[in-house]
């Protein structure tokens, strides 16, 4: 008896693309779409992953349009690193498709943020300098993109949080600024979020006052006076990173406080306290001072505050101040009378030092002849008695160190007046 086996064809499958998204949960969705000519693909698709044989997932088809369907599975949280996905159709029955496997894909799992903030909290802050920096970092090596959400909040009982900033990570760095931020204990959040797990960190935060310093400048005026310019200011109130967010107000609160002023005993302070009531720094204040003889001394300033948003007591600051009279510039008026000429000067003047030295010099001369005189000294006028009687022009030359009566010394070169004997 002969018999007729008929083999009919192997259906085929039909055409699956399967693709994979990671989620910022370490969870991945996998989109598996199903098309063919033969009409909507039915059944079932189970999905795999070549580097975790444990893993597995099954979603049924649904129709997505002509000739087409799709199936969606989440994957639970994954290990983080890289997995390889694939999916198998299987298709239902009456299905004018066969069954097969589809495309794999890769995907990179992302692991847990982690949020470390800087500098570590043994560390105080200060307001008016201070900038906190948090570094986030994933496993495996990459760098999260998002924002970190900063919170502020006082440990005071009762006390509220300082309005959040938000920062833009940047190669896995944020910064936020404390200028600003009242004296105190705080405890200071970091939240994270972005295109990896959802991260917070919290630290300890202690706000100190603001270092004020303060600065001298003498100004020599005429004379001994002087004026002595005294700023205030809070240095290094310029964040390393200005373009970074303010928890605080972003300036200081006003100053108020005192400004001791001390000198030594050669300088005479006509201030020697000056008060600054609510005032923004830097401030600069102008006191009078005045040299009692002419020379140098230290002038002190030190700064002082109840205010608890800056320190007190500050560091004093001393500068070394000389003052320098001005020159006395002297003259004569030169007259003659009979065999007498008189000398007189602009202001007193002394003929000796106290060691019996001439501080100056009268010459008579007629060409290369030097005539000889005698010196009757007085307090401002000199008259010189001629030993001989003269006719015609002759040049009277004064040379030397003038001192005057107020102890100014002042050099004279080669001050002359021609003169005519009748």
């Amino acid at each position: 008896m002969d018999f007729t086996i008929t083999v009919a064809p192997a259906t085929q499958a039909p055409t699956l693309v399967l693709k994979a998204t990671a989620n910022a949960n370490q969870t991945v969705t996998l989109t598996l779409t199903a098309t063919g000519p033969a009409g909507t693909p039915t059944g079932d698709i189970s999905f795999n992953d070549a580097d975790d044989p444990l893993f597995g997932g099954t979603a049924t088809l649904t129709a997505a349009g002509t000739n087409s369907s799709s199936a969606v599975f989440t994957t639970p949280p994954l290990t983080a690193g890289q997995h390889t996905f694939g999916a198998f159709y299987a298709p239902a029955a009456g299905s004018p498709y066969g069954p097969g496997p589809s495309n794999n894909v890769p995907v990179t799992v992302a692991g847990s943020t982690t949020l470390e903030i800087t500098p570590a909290s043994t560390s105080p802050r200060v307001a008016d300098q201070d900038l906190i920096t948090v570094k986030a970092t994933t496993p495996g090596g990459s760098t999260p993109m998002g924002k970190i959400a900063f919170t502020l909040t006082s440990t005071a009982p009762g006390s509220k949080s300082i309005a959040p900033q938000t920062a833009t990570l940047n190669n896995g760095l944020a910064y936020v600024n404390l200028f600003g931020v009242p004296v105190g204990s705080y405890t200071l959040q970091a939240a994270y979020t972005g295109d990896s797990p959802a991260a917070m960190a919290t630290q300890s935060l202690t706000v100190r006052a603001a270092v004020v310093a303060v600065e001298l400048v003498a100004q020599p005026l005429v004379g001994k006076n002087a004026i002595l310019n005294v700023t205030v200011s809070c240095p290094g109130t310029v964040s390393s990173n200005p373009t970074a967010p303010t928890l605080g107000s972003g300036h200081l609160p006003p100053f108020t406080g005192t400004i001791d002023l001390t000198a030594g005993g050669n300088v005479d302070l006509k201030t020697k306290s000056l008060a600054i009531n609510n005032a923004d720094l830097p401030k600069t204040s102008a006191v009078d001072c005045m040299v009692k003889v002419a020379g140098s001394d230290d002038i002190t300033a030190a700064v002082k505050t109840s205010d608890p948003n800056f320190a007190s007591p500050m560091v004093p600051t001393t500068i070394p101040v000389k003052f320098e009279p001005p020159p006395v510039t002297v003259t004569a008026i030169i007259a003659l009378s009979g065999t007498v000429a008189v000398i007189d000067f602009s202001e007193p003047i002394k003929r000796q030092s106290a060691d019996n030295k001439s501080y100056y010099t009268v010459v008579l001369l007629r060409g290369d002849e030097t005539i000889p005189f005698t010196v009757i000294p007085s307090a401002q006028v000199v008259k010189l008695k001629l030993h001989k009687s003269i006719k015609g022009q002759a040049k009277i030359a004064v040379k030397g160190t003038f001192e005057s009566t107020s102890g100014t010394q002042t050099p004279i070169d080669d001050y002359f007046e021609i003169v005519t004997f009748p």
